[in-house]
């Protein structure tokens, strides 16, 4: 088991350890699924968004260093 797995339990049991195409099928059905798997779900996507803003982040800080590496 991840550590994703154990931070959102209750998502990770019903999409097979956080599987990508289940959790989609999940948020896409989320209403039959009990309150405890909407929490980690919404907690989860909310980890994902600030994640990759945080990866963007990086990613143009990075890349604005190795071209000012370059043009110097």
């Amino acid at each position: 088991m991840s550590n994703y797995s154990e931070q959102w339990p209750h998502l990770a049991e019903v999409t097979n350890g956080l599987e990508p195409r289940f959790v989609s099928l999940v948020g896409g059905a989320l209403e039959t699924y009990s309150t405890d798997v909407r929490i980690d779900y919404e907690d989860y996507i909310r980890f994902i968004q600030e994640y990759s803003d945080w990866c963007e982040t990086i990613e143009e800080k990075t890349q604005g260093l190795y071209r000012w590496e370059f043009e110097h």
